[in-house]
């Protein structure tokens, strides 16, 4: 620890920086203790009348001016009374101790005298405790928490009044305090009038909360860029706080701004669509939107009425009724994942009792290729087993038109049978939103999360196409879907190229029909012999399984590629290579507007957000250039502050620039063309309650429940409302 000298009369004193920035009054952690030494030597000077050439200063090093005061003083003049309580509060922050404004009084001209005060004036409005006589003991049993005492009767304050002329005089001033006074810097911004944050905090806090990072995480950003939470002038509260101020500028007008932005989306991206879905009183009820790049044959509306091939959702029979009304023609499929975590559910039991009975139900259910293949396998594996009168199963077989995979082979279904592509991108919805995130900013994160997504999807794509992937065998064909498919997609269809290579061919109808027949598998255990049929049609190259793996997943299957290689077909037929799993499935088309101008909305926000990127950019080089030697350091420092006068000055105030996104000035261009209402606030008293997914009794089973720290029963309460705690209390 740096230490610097200073003399007291004839006593040497050893102080740390920290000692000798509070004696100085001084709170700047980066002022080394040469510099702290220094300036004691000069205020030494001011106080002693040295003469400044004993010591080796010049006049022009301590400088001419007469320094500003540092302590308030009757008679001390300001502009104003905001100026006033200014220069109080930063003398409050110097001696250690936090103030607050008080009454005003008024005359016909106006506010004629303001009145400032020590934080700890005056006493609380009920001071139970205080007034109780020694030894007695509270009989309050009330659950609720009361808050601490801080006001003690403290006398210290600050009155001001306005003189005829406008300027502000100090008329009262009392300095002495009836408490303790703060005085580590660290502990400074606990006290409630020396918080602060300053513009540029203020933005980083938007510009941070925009990404979904939490007040706590933003807090531990800040203190890393400004040396450690010792110089923060804010809590984890105050973030919080602010964050909430900023949503609250969005009540009332949230859904009219996000239809603005939508707006102004579809300006430079003419594909970009939107509905909204109100009731008969104009509240917003359902909000549903996608961009040109995401559109796909899914939604009704966003694809003007064209139907999807196959939708894949859980057994909730409101979906699958709505489902049935809009999306008459589209093939429902329900979660295999959800029936066969029922199935666990309900027949634990019986996995535990016959042996090797639910590796055969998984077999029956996965390897059946036709629905006939189906019903004779189940009714063979319900006779084994002697599972008639299992009722589940009889639920799971009288359903089975809706999840066993044989009855939906020959749709496609990109080779999924569950919901995984929904359920992880909920996963992702729940790290970009919150429960108090407004409808404007939820559309602005998603929108954020959504870039994200494209941005990971660009760096596959070019990895695709800068990285050339290994092939396991040498057949042409590998080498051709090498060259076409992407990285993910030919590690696919690589393996089934391998798998090609197993079993053995014979031929049923001469150049039309084909049998594969595999008797083992070498990266399988417990394999049962399949027979594959495979239909050819040599003139227009056509291969048809019975397994029906293209119509399936999309990648022709290892039965068809092995016929293929057995007939001398080497290649891989152009029908058999769908789009969207090759190198160029996300080429933009031509009249689409490339996802770069997307983000070239003319608004006077974005315009001040170019401007703060680029000026940090180039600060963010000057900062490594100057921290390099300690003339750099003091130069620079200096040349920042001089540039600070000279462009405060510079700067249009009137310049219309919002500070943040969700300002007033965002819908002032533009004037909603229909009036929609914010949808209702539900549930406004208490701790609000996450949404949560319906969990079955085996799941919630294992969640343990939370303990009286007291009684150290699981009675659903805690330590501060156990019955045994009170009754303690009232003895």
């Amino acid at each position: 620890m740096s230490t610097c000298g200073s003399t007291s009369g004839s006593r040497n004193v050893i102080e740390d920086d920290e000692q000798v920035q509070l004696r100085l009054g001084v709170n700047d952690p980066y002022i080394g203790v040469d510099e702290l030494c220094r300036l004691e030597e000069i205020c030494q000077l001011e106080d002693l009348g040295t003469d400044e050439e004993e010591l080796g200063y010049d006049e022009e090093d301590l400088g001419s001016d007469e320094e500003e005061p540092t302590k308030p003083y009757v008679g001390m003049q300001f502009s104003s009374a905001e100026e006033a309580f200014i220069f109080y509060n930063a003398y409050a922050g110097r001696v250690g101790f936090s103030v607050r404004k008080s009454s005003k009084t008024r005359s016909r001209a106006g506010p004629s005298s303001q009145r400032f005060l020590c934080s700890k004036e005056e006493f609380c409005k009920n001071q139970k405790n205080f007034e109780m006589p020694i030894g007695s003991v509270s009989l309050d049993k009330s659950p609720q928490k009361v808050k601490s005492i801080t006001r003690v009767g403290c006398k210290a304050s600050l009155r001001v009044r306005r003189l005829k002329d406008g300027i502000w005089q100090v008329s009262v001033f009392v300095e002495e305090h009836n408490h303790a006074l703060i005085t580590s810097p660290s502990k400074m911004r606990g006290l409630r009038s020396q918080k602060s944050l300053s513009e540029e905090v203020v933005k980083m806090i938007c510009d941070l909360n925009a990404q979904n990072v939490e007040p706590s995480k933003i807090v531990e950003y800040i203190a890393s860029q400004s040396g450690g939470k010792q110089n923060l002038r804010f809590k984890k509260k105050d973030v919080s706080n602010k964050i909430a101020q900023e949503n609250r500028k969005l009540v009332g007008r949230d859904v009219e701004t996000t239809l603005i932005y939508f707006r102004k989306k579809q300006e430079v991206d003419k594909d970009f669509f939107y509905e909204l879905d109100v009731d008969d009183d104009g509240v917003v009820r359902n909000l549903f939107w996608v961009d040109g790049r995401r559109r796909r044959s899914t939604w009704l509306a966003a694809m003007h009425g064209k139907h999807p091939t196959s939708i894949i959702t859980d057994q909730d029979p409101a979906m699958r009724k709505a489902i049935e009304e809009v999306f008459p023609s589209t093939l429902h499929r329900c979660c295999q994942w959800h029936v066969m975590r029922k199935a666990r559910e309900h027949l634990g039991i019986l996995y535990g009792e016959k042996s090797g009975f639910k590796e055969e139900l998984a077999a029956v259910i996965n390897r059946s290729l036709t629905t006939n293949d189906f019903v004779d396998q189940w009714a063979a594996m319900i006779d084994r087993y002697k599972l008639g009168n299992v009722k589940h199963l009889k639920t799971m077989f009288a359903t089975r038109h809706e999840w066993v995979p044989a009855y939906f082979r020959g749709t496609f279904f990109a080779d999924m049978s569950t919901t995984q592509r929904s359920e992880s991108m909920n996963a992702i919805f729940k790290n970009w939103v919150r429960s108090h995130t407004s409808i404007f900013q939820y559309v602005k994160r998603i929108e954020n999360m959504i870039e994200s997504i494209y941005q990971r999807e660009s760096d596959e794509d070019l990895r695709s196409t800068n990285e050339i992937p290994h092939i396991k065998t040498q057949y042409v064909i590998e080498v051709e879907g090498r060259r076409v498919y992407t990285r993910s997609v030919f590690a696919v269809f690589r393996e089934l190229v391998l798998e090609s290579t197993i079993g053995s061919v014979r031929e049923i109808e001469k150049d039309s029909k084909y049998e594969v027949v595999i008797r083992f598998h070498p990266f399988m255990k417990n394999w049962i012999p399949e027979t594959y049929v495979i239909e050819v049609d040599i003139p227009s190259q056509r291969f048809s399984c019975n397994c029906k793996g293209f119509e399936y997943e999309g990648l022709l299957c290892s039965h068809a590629i092995k016929v293929m290689q057995h007939v001398g077909f080497l290649h891989l037929p152009d029908h058999y290579v769908l789009k969207r799993w090759t190198k160029d499935a996300n080429v933009v088309s031509k009249n689409r507007t490339d996802d770069a101008c997307l983000l070239e909305i003319d608004d006077s926000h974005q315009l001040k957000e170019h401007r703060i990127t680029t000026l940090k950019h180039e600060f963010n080089k000057l900062a490594v250039i100057g921290s390099k030697s300690a003339e750099s350091f003091a130069r620079m420092k200096c040349r920042i502050d001089d540039l600070k006068g000279e462009f405060v000055e510079i700067a249009s105030p009137e310049e219309d620039i919002p500070t943040d996104p969700d300002s007033d000035q965002i819908t002032s261009k533009e004037d909603a063309s229909e009036k929609v209402c914010d949808p209702y606030v539900s549930q406004c008293k208490g701790k609000r309650k996450k949404p949560t997914r319906f969990k079955p009794a085996a799941e919630v089973a294992v969640k343990k429940r939370r303990r009286c720290k007291v009684c150290s029963k699981i009675a659903g309460h805690n330590a501060r409302t156990c019955p045994m705690a009170l009754g303690n209390g009232d003895k």
